[in-house]
């Protein structure tokens, strides 16, 4: 969305863009920064202070003040590090930027997991969730009409309602908020798009400390596939692992190449421009084959579209 980067690229992949977690105020970045520099016992805007500081270091500081509210925005609390909207290089917030049609016309791939917000739930609650705190989450996050979006999501019945959760907290941060971006940018400016839903688990015990993510697809399940990198962490993938890996890679080389995810190496499923007059069809990344879809999470995202992406 910023002009200046048109330049310095030809075409872009987006993979699992979390684009309804809002970006910061100039006031609210600065709040955040002291933050940081207090954490390395630097005064505020002492840069000769923090240069003295390794990226490992800044990073571990980063990681302590996750620990810590740095924002009453309940979303912030998964991802606090993001760009402020200076109305210069970052014009404004990303979703709004895009529907006035503030984007470069360039030819874009992107998609999301099916499961993209696990990681992040199990993660902040560590323990069960029960169907009363569950209602709170919902409640605090989108206090404007939390009865629709409580309607929409009722709790389940089982005990622990973190594995619900999941459903509108990937439908509205991933999923939706991705199919409400697409669909602007080709009604701004009719660019190329192709959109994909990824949705195979490791068959390999990949995730380590994370668990919860063993057998699900959380956020950043497509990465050792689509670098196909299993083999450095010692993990041997499967040999419909392998087929999905090789055409992961087929797909994007052919993107980064051409600007189109079918020209070039062979691929075995032609991956049709994400276009209403064809039912929005999305390539849908899975084990034993991919395969072609429409109108994925389709009752849910139009919910979405109509209540907003602003939850405050």
């Amino acid at each position: 969305m910023s002009k200046e980067s048109d330049q310095y690229f030809q075409r872009a992949i987006v993979e699992s863009a979390p684009l309804s977690i809002p970006f910061k105020t100039e006031e609210e970045m600065i709040f955040i920064s002291n933050m940081l520099f207090d954490q390395l016992n630097c005064s505020p805007k002492d840069l000769d202070c923090l240069n003295k500081y390794s990226a490992d270091d800044i990073a571990e500081a980063q990681l302590k003040i996750r620990q810590y509210p740095s924002s009453v925005k309940l979303l912030e609390f998964f991802e606090p590090w993001v760009p402020y909207v200076d109305g210069v290089v970052v014009p404004s917030q990303p979703l709004e930027a895009f529907r006035k049609g503030l984007v470069i016309k360039k030819p874009l791939m992107l998609g999301t997991l099916t499961e993209e917000t696990r990681v992040f739930i199990y993660e902040a609650y560590n323990k069960s969730l029960s169907a009363l705190e569950y209602g709170l989450a919902l409640t605090l996050t989108f206090p404007k009409k939390p009865l629709d979006v409580l309607q929409m999501y009722p709790p389940t019945v089982d005990p622990d309602q973190r594995d619900g959760l999941q459903f509108p907290a990937t439908d509205f941060i991933f999923t939706c908020s991705t199919r409400n971006f697409t669909r602007n940018v080709l009604k701004q400016n009719g660019g190329r798009v192709w959109t994909y839903i990824y949705d195979h688990a490791f068959s390999f015990p990949g995730w380590g400390r994370f668990t919860f993510c063993n057998g699900h697809v959380c956020h950043g399940s497509e990465i050792p596939f689509v670098f196909q990198s299993a083999n450095i962490g010692n993990f041997t993938i499967t040999p419909d692992e392998l087929k999905l890996s090789n055409s992961l890679i087929s797909y994007w080389s052919n993107f980064a190449k051409s600007g189109d995810p079918n020209r070039g190496n062979a691929v075995g499923l032609q991956w049709p421009l994400y276009q209403s007059d064809t039912l929005w069809p999305q390539m849908f990344f899975a084990t034993p084959q991919n395969s072609v879809k429409s109108s994925y999470r389709k009752g849910f995202c139009d919910f979405w579209d109509a209540q907003g992406y602003t939850p405050l």
